[in-house]
């Protein structure tokens, strides 16, 4: 553990976090002193797994890491860390009311299974409505592969650079605007499906309605497989020790 910090530094970050780290292991890599400050006793952010129920002291608890599932490969290659995941399949688990035997929905990876259960337990309208939602945010994904290690541009721009014409609009309406807008043009007959949707991904991580504004970044953000390929997806959970390059402790690194 560095106790003491260096009497200059180029670069101060506060927070070794994922971020944290990443940030400093770049910059340092560039050449300059950096020194990351740290007020927990341990390191690594979102990136831990904690047992934070003393009555309970085998219950783990994730602070956030199965999100580590959204760093691009590209940057874990770029810094040679080993970050090993599972992926959660599935990633949703839908129930609805009236006990065993009501309808129910496991989405994961097999997209079969999940249409037929849509087509069992659903409508099919909400079986069309998934399908076209799934088109169009695939299309999507492919387009702004590119985009998610580039330099951000203003939403306008980036859909003029990335965006197929066809669906330049669209991205724009769902960027600057809401979740609960955005699933309405798919005409869903279920409202639990319209729920699962909104809540999971367009309103996770924020202080937020569906009809607010912004909440439709999210969910393009969030869907699983939105990184290039769907490695990137929020469906993996950090399991185990990171591997970091360089030096680092729990309460300063220095370079």
């Amino acid at each position: 553990m560095t106790t003491e910090l260096p009497s200059r530094a180029d670069v101060v970050i506060v927070g070794a976090g994922h971020n944290g780290l990443v940030s400093a292991v770049l910059l340092a890599r560039a050449g300059l002193r950096v020194v990351v400050l740290e007020a927990a006793d341990t390191i690594g952010g979102a990136a831990r797994t904690e047992n934070p129920f003393p009555k309970v002291p085998g219950l783990r608890h994730s602070t956030g890491s199965y999100l580590l599932g959204l760093m691009p490969p590209e940057l874990l290659a770029t810094l040679d860390v080993r970050i090993p995941v599972l992926r959660r399949d599935p990633h949703y688990f839908l129930p609805t009311p009236g006990g065993p035997g009501s309808p129910y929905l496991l989405v994961g990876s097999d997209r079969a299974a999940t249409r037929a259960q849509l087509t069992e337990f659903f409508s099919p309208a909400d079986v069309a409505a998934d399908d076209a939602m799934q088109a169009e945010l695939a299309a999507l994904r492919e387009d702004l592969a590119p985009a998610w290690l580039a330099e951000p541009l203003p939403v306008e721009e980036t859909a003029q650079r990335y965006v197929r014409p066809a669906l330049r609009e669209t991205f724009v309406a769902l960027v600057r605007g809401s979740v609960a807008d955005y699933l309405a043009r798919f005409d869903f007959r279920s409202e639990l499906l319209v729920s699962m949707y909104a809540v999971t991904d367009g309103l996770s991580g924020l202080n937020a309605g569906p009809d607010d504004p912004g909440t439709g970044h999210n969910f393009l953000v969030r869907r699983p497989g939105s990184r290039r390929g769907g490695r990137g997806s929020c469906g993996r959970r950090w399991s185990g020790s990171a591997r970091w390059p360089g030096r680092t402790s729990s309460r300063a690194a220095g370079r």
